[in-house]
């Protein structure tokens, strides 16, 4: 994608071979291949920045926050469901796309997420899964992939049919350790900004219906990465109806 600060999710330069977790509403910085922006009214969460400047928002991204993890990770964070952009009211999940540095590690050292939408009571929903995908493809007779497959969790994973029979998607526990690495489906440049070079991981939670009271305080339990405890910023999401813009490919 285009690196933007400290998001972490891009568009690969190669049109013909996005990376396969786009395709999740959480991934929509596929779209920002071109000039061409389509505008239409919505009802969405929409994130709030906070005083501090620890959360990134962007115009043209609508529902998408951006965190910086310490110096090695960072997260474009969103509510995702079975649309871009899912309405208030209707049962969402929380999304987070995380970017870590080649050969950092990573590990939630609490599998669940704390929701408190208005005046109602904390909800805790649990992560479901983290996962990755790895796209493939053989080439005069060398099998040549995106990123490294030896695994980088510490732990099992397990292997899920991708979108394609040329990747090959992994799916772990949340509490597993995980490991950055370099992923040639988001490296160079687009339009004189640089691509991550880095493979993202895909954290989900469970479904959850937390009705239209707002605004919504996202909680994140803490992370080790390389070692370190780092402490995530709460986040805060309003329920709002509004013109949103984002960009879309040309035919």
């Amino acid at each position: 994608m285009l690196r933007i600060e400290p998001g972490t999710w891009a568009p690969s330069r190669r049109k013909k071979r996005p990376s396969m977790i786009l395709r999740s509403q959480l991934l929509v910085l596929a779209f920002l291949l071109t000039g061409c922006s389509s505008c239409h009214v919505a009802s969405y969460y929409k994130p709030t920045p906070d005083s501090r400047k620890y959360v990134q928002t962007y115009a043209q991204l609508p529902g998408y926050a951006g965190l910086k993890l310490g110096d090695q990770a960072s997260a474009m964070i969103a509510f995702c469901g079975d649309k871009y952009l899912p309405a208030p009211g209707s049962a969402v999940q929380l999304c987070m796309s995380v970017e870590l540095a080649n050969n950092s590690t990573m590990r939630f050292l609490d599998g669940r997420i704390q929701l408190t939408a208005g005046a109602m009571k904390p909800a805790m929903v649990e992560i479901a899964s983290i996962e990755y995908e790895v796209w493939c493809n053989v080439q005069a007779g060398t099998r040549i992939c995106s990123s490294s497959e030896e695994s980088p969790v510490e732990g099992p994973r397990t292997k899920r049919p991708g979108m394609t029979a040329r990747v090959d998607r992994y799916v772990f526990e949340p509490l597993l350790a995980f490991r950055g690495a370099n992923d040639t489906l988001h490296e160079g440049a687009m339009f004189g900004q640089r691509l991550s070079g880095t493979r993202r991981y895909l954290v989900k939670t469970a479904p959850i219906a937390i009705g239209k009271e707002t605004p919504i305080v996202v909680v994140f339990p803490d992370v080790l990465i390389d070692g370190q405890a780092v402490e995530l910023p709460h986040l805060e999401f309003q329920a709002v109806t509004e013109e949103v813009c984002r960009m879309l490919p040309l035919a």
